[in-house]
């Protein structure tokens, strides 16, 4: 018989003490009772192994030659089976377990949409969602080549649209129609109205009515030109609207642009390196079966832990889904002088402000202003700009 038929019947790992264990050996053989794997301990005690039907005759056999016996181990499919068999309940759990897992894995959990520039992801949604398509759907219910016909019937915007599944997830990709542009006639009524906050430098106005002259102080939405026409009246010198126009005109303004900055001047700061371990496992009636498990050697690290209640359609199942993520962490000891951390917050501060301000903008002037603290110091720092700040507004 081969090994591997001993591990099928199940064997065991015996020790044996006896003033002449060979005497033992050769007794055995004689009987019959099958023994490998012989190794001596010390001069008295040997270990061997034997299969389980084998073992049964040894106690007759020891008893001849006055040895003491012991079992070591128990190997072979025979015990897991049987200690198997003593935890029913973790059995029937596993079933269950793997019996949800599959159910899970032919719905659709994740719903993937890119290719859209124009239209948004809330409209497609709802779109999918009239169509039958959400979380939780059955993946043998939808027929994605008619969902795609019916969902270009109802967004013209959309050219082709191509639907696939990825595992739990469905992936909805959107090509867009060009639209032809919106067709806007020089007699439908409009204002020219602030964009922003400033004070008024230059007016540009071409058709409609200024209410506003240099050196004031607008606000954002204000109107600027308006399309109303308007003319004093000969009999009694008032003011009165002829007609109702499309505005024609630009205005420009002082505009300013703030930003404060802080560095603290001695510090320790936690970065982290992007290194990341990932452990996802199931709690099932208070015991947890991982289905990704990796050790975590960071000394010091951030630690992420999502929880989620497994959900078959809309009803909740007593397991729970957790996901731990560990973000390995440095401290980095940062010490600056005053005159490098005013640096560093008005190089801050100016990046800040140029993400703001409009590109070939003129700016007129610059003004900065420190603030050193005990371990801190403070910018604060003020563009002040010559901008158009007008945009039209349809009635």
């Amino acid at each position: 018989m081969g090994r591997g038929y001993d591990y099928f019947e199940g064997y065991v790992v015996v020790e044996l003490k006896a003033i002449n264990p060979e005497k033992f050996l050769n007794l055995a053989t004689k009987n019959g009772i099958k023994v490998w794997d012989v190794i001596r301990l010390d001069y008295t005690t040997i270990e061997f192994k034997t299969n389980v039907e084998d073992f049964k005759k040894l106690k007759y056999t020891s008893k001849k030659v006055r040895a003491k016996i012991k079992i070591k181990s128990k190997k072979g499919s025979v015990f897991f089976m049987y200690k198997l068999l003593r935890r029913k309940l973790f059995i029937v759990g596993i079933i269950l377990f793997l019996g949800i897992i599959y159910f899970l894995s032919n719905l659709v959990w994740i719903i993937n949409i890119y290719g859209n520039k124009k239209i948004t992801n809330e409209k497609i949604q709802k779109t999918l969602y009239n169509k039958g398509v959400k979380i939780g759907s059955k993946k043998s219910n939808l027929n994605l080549r008619q969902l795609e016909d019916a969902i270009k019937k109802e967004l013209s915007e959309v050219s082709i649209i191509n639907m696939s599944f990825d595992g739990v997830k469905l992936n909805v990709e959107i090509v867009e129609r060009t639209m032809p542009p919106s067709i806007t006639t020089y007699e439908q009524p409009s204002d020219i109205i602030a964009q922003k906050d400033g004070i008024i430098t230059k007016i540009f106005c071409y058709k409609g009515t200024p209410l506003i002259k240099e050196g004031d102080y607008v606000k954002n939405g204000q109107v600027l030109i308006s399309g109303d026409v308007i003319i004093l009246n000969r009999e009694n010198g008032q003011p009165e609207t002829v007609k109702i126009a499309r505005a024609l005109g630009s205005v420009y303004a002082k505009v300013w642009y703030e930003n404060t900055q802080e560095i603290i001047l001695n510090e320790t700061k936690r970065q982290q390196t992007g290194k990341i371990v990932n452990n996802t496992y199931y709690v099932i009636n208070g015991k947890k079966i991982y289905t990704n498990k990796h050790d975590v050697n960071f000394k010091i690290y951030d630690k992420i832990e999502n929880k989620e209640r497994v959900k078959l359609q809309n009803y909740e199942l007593p397991i729970e889904k957790v996901e731990e993520y560990y973000y390995e962490v440095v401290e980095i000891k940062q010490n600056y002088t005053v005159n490098e951390a005013v640096e560093i917050a008005k190089r801050n501060a100016e990046n800040e402000l140029l993400k703001q301000i409009p590109n070939n903008t003129k700016i007129l002037d610059k003004k900065i202003e420190k603030i050193i603290e005990k371990n801190k110091v403070k910018i604060r720092l003020l563009y002040i700009t010559e901008e158009q700040i007008s945009m039209e507004k349809m009635r």
